[in-house]
């Protein structure tokens, strides 16, 4: 079972990774050049192609990015009410947010958190209030995911 802290939910959906950042210049920069070489030779084509190619690409980038944002607009409140139900859990249990570990990246059901070196189950009562029941693990040795 893994385990994600807080810094790893805070930082979980920022948006574009930096492999898709540096895609996104190289498909640019080929953009740039094909299409600045394309119009200084009007009459050779062979200029076109890579450009146009690269503009496709960047559509495709660019559609799958709106695609992404809709979907961590959807599974945002989620994972708001997971940081802050960790932090309202830190605060009674009396222990920094950063040593509070929780089983899944998004709150529901009743999950399990790892703190001060035990494990709860969370039982919500309502929105505002919730139970921790302690509870052991018996099974193979929890994954504890930082960042």
């Amino acid at each position: 079972m893994k385990f994600y802290s807080y810094e790893f939910l805070l930082r979980r959906n920022v948006g574009m990774n930096r492999v898709q950042l540096i895609i996104a210049a190289i498909l640019f920069l080929i953009l740039l050049v094909n299409g600045l070489r394309y119009f200084k030779d009007k009459q050779s084509s062979r200029h076109r192609e890579p450009a146009l190619i690269a503009l496709l690409l960047l559509i495709v980038m660019a559609l799958l990015q709106v695609n992404r944002y809709r979907e961590l607009q959807a599974n945002g409140q989620k994972v708001t009410l997971a940081i802050h139900s960790v932090e309202r859990i830190a605060k009674e249990l009396n222990v920094p947010a950063e040593e509070v570990y929780l089983n899944a990246t998004e709150f529901s059901g009743n999950p399990i958190i790892f703190a001060k070196d035990k494990y709860y189950r969370v039982l919500y009562v309502n929105d505002t209030t919730c139970n921790l029941e302690p509870m052991e693990f018996i099974g193979t040795e929890p994954e504890f995911i930082r960042e």
